[in-house]
Formats: C-alpha cells, sequence, structure tokens
C-alpha cells in the first residue's frame, strides 16, 4: 500500500473483510436450515442474500479491474458457505486493493446498447453500502425467525475499532 492511501476508505475496506468472517463463522455456527429462511416482504432467504453480497462484490471488483465474475450458488451446507467465504474475502481484499490504487478514472462499461461512464469511487462506495443494505435485510430474516447470536450492532464501526484496538477508555 502506498502513503497516499485514504485512511478512512482504507478503514471501511479492512472493515468489510473483519464483517465478513464474522458473519461466515456465525452462519457456520447456526443450523443449516437457517440458509432457507425469509421473512415477509423480503423475497430472498438468507442464502440467496448472502450470494448476492458476495457476488456483487466480486462484480464491483470486476468493473474496475476487468477480471472475470464468480459464478456462485447459494450455499445449502456449512462447506458451501466455507468455499462462499473464500470468494467474498477474495473480493473485499481486491476492492481495498483497488482503493488503495487511489486512481478516480472513469469506469466504462457497455451493457447491451448502453454505455454506462462513471468514476471508481462510485463503484467502491457502491460497494461497501450494497453489502450494509443487504446484511441489513439478512438480519432482519434472523431476527424475524428468532436467530440471535450476531447482531448488526455486533459489526459496527465502534466494535471494529475495539477489535482494532484503536478504541480506549
Amino acid at each position: 500500500m502506498t502513503a497516499s492511501v485514504d485512511p478512512t476508505l482504507d478503514r471501511l475496506f479492512r472493515q468489510e473483510v473483519w464483517v465478513l468472517r464474522k458473519l461466515f463463522a456465525f452462519l457456520r455456527s447456526v443450523p443449516e436450515d437457517v440458509l432457507a429462511m425469509t421473512a415477509p416482504n423480503t423475497g430472498w432467504d438468507v442464502s440467496v442474500l448472502l450470494t448476492h453480497i458476495v457476488s456483487a462484490s466480486v462484480t464491483y471488483a470486476a468493473r474496475i479491474d476487468g477480471r472475470p465474475d464468480a459464478d456462485l450458488q447459494p450455499p445449502d451446507t456449512h462447506a458451501d458457505l466455507a468455499a462462499m467465504e473464500v470468494e467474498a474475502i477474495a473480493a473485499a481484499e481486491r476492492l481495498r486493493e483497488l482503493a488503495a490504487e487511489g486512481s478516480d478514472a472513469e469506469v466504462v462499461e457497455v451493457d447491451g446498447e448502453r454505455t454506462w461512464r462513471y468514476p471508481r469511487s462510485l463503484i467502491l462506495a457502491q460497494s461497501i453500502y450494497h453489502a450494509i443494505e443487504h446484511r441489513a435485510q439478512l438480519f432482519g430474516v434472523l431476527t424475524a425467525n428468532g436467530v440471535a447470536g450476531l447482531t448488526l450492532d455486533d459489526l459496527d464501526h465502534w466494535t471494529y475499532g475495539g477489535d482494532e484496538g484503536v478504541l480506549s477508555s
């Protein structure tokens, strides 16, 4: 990493890796049938929400660096979760590396007859927002089904800062 890395952006991507590790560890600690749970008005079960979060991170990185997307399938088992965690961590670390480059070059994406142009900072910011948005949905499903043990508050910036050792009293 270079000296020009934005410390806030770097912290957000480091925290994303930390969050993913905690989330996957938690999901491996509960019965596998939790992956099939859904809640009213969510439309997706836990496994589909998780797959969407990870697939999107891979896609956001691919939009910037041109590497291929991953074809991820919703996990049914703890072993599937472990395999998906590898993809999730790799995508988050890849996004962190791309953010560390410090470039805000224009990204051009052709989708059929449409051409999209946007700064890479938009993709990086969206990758963090998107993951948080759908984790909130995932925790809504868990809460609606009485699955306890990990909350969004357990994954916030203060908790991460404590784990990182940067908070003191």
